[in-house]
C-alpha cells in the first residue's frame, strides 16, 4: 500500500513502521495472550531473537553470505501463505458472536490506531513523507498473525480471525479515506 501509494522512496519509512509493529505485536501480544508469565514467553520467541539479530547486523552491517540467504528467503516466502492457509481454517464455522466481537475490536484498532497516529504526527512535528506514511499505516488491516497467537494462546482464535476479516474489508473504506486526507 505505501509503496503503491507514494512511491519506492517510502519503502524504509513503510518498513521501520511494519518491524516496529511487528516487534510491538509480538512482545505484548504474546505477553497479553499468555497472561501470567507472558514476558517469560517473550524472551523465548524466534521473532525477538531474529528482531535483535536483524538490528545488530544493521548496525554492525553485516550481511549474510547468499549461500545462508537463499534457504532463509525460501523459507520466509512460505510464511504468508501458510499463514493465510491458517486464517481460512480458523475461519470455519465461525460463529455469529465472534463476528460482532470482532467488528467491535475492528472499529476500535482502526479508530485508536489513527487517533494515536494523529497525535503522534503533532506532537512531534512528523512531516512529508514519513507522516503520511505512518497515517496511512495506521489503518491497516489486523495482520494475519495474530491468529498464530491467538491459537497458540487459546485466546479467542475466532475472534481474532473474523477481525482480521472485517478489517481487511473495511480497510477498502479506509485506506483511501486517509489517502485522501494525507495527500
Amino acid at each position: 500500500i505505501v509503496r503503491l501509494a507514494f512511491g519506492e522512496e517510502a519503502l524504509p519509512a513503510g518498513a521501520v513502521v511494519f518491524v516496529t509493529v511487528a516487534t510491538a505485536q509480538a512482545v505484548l501480544g504474546t505477553a497479553i495472550a499468555k497472561g501470567r508469565g507472558g514476558f517469560g514467553e517473550v524472551l523465548k520467541m524466534p521473532l525477538v531473537h531474529a528482531c535483535v539479530l536483524g538490528l545488530a547486523c544493521s548496525l554492525l552491517e553485516l550481511r549474510l553470505p547468499s549461500m545462508a540467504l537463499e534457504p532463509i528467503e525460501l523459507v520466509a516466502d512460505m510464511a504468508i501463505p501458510l499463514m493465510l492457509i491458517n486464517l481460512g481454517m480458523a475461519l470455519r464455522n465461525l460463529p455469529i458472536t465472534a463476528v460482532r466481537d470482532a467488528m467491535t475490536c475492528v472499529v476500535m484498532r482502526t479508530v485508536v490506531g489513527f487517533g494515536a497516529a494523529v497525535l503522534f504526527v503533532y506532537l512531534f512535528d512528523v512531516e512529508g513523507l514519513s507522516r503520511q506514511v505512518l497515517l496511512v499505516s495506521s489503518v491497516l488491516p489486523p495482520a494475519v498473525i495474530s491468529v498464530l497467537f491467538a491459537q497458540r494462546y487459546d485466546a479467542a482464535p475466532r475472534t481474532v480471525a473474523s477481525a482480521i476479516v472485517l478489517g481487511t474489508l473495511l480497510s477498502v473504506v479506509t485506506i483511501p479515506l486517509v489517502l485522501t486526507w494525507v495527500l
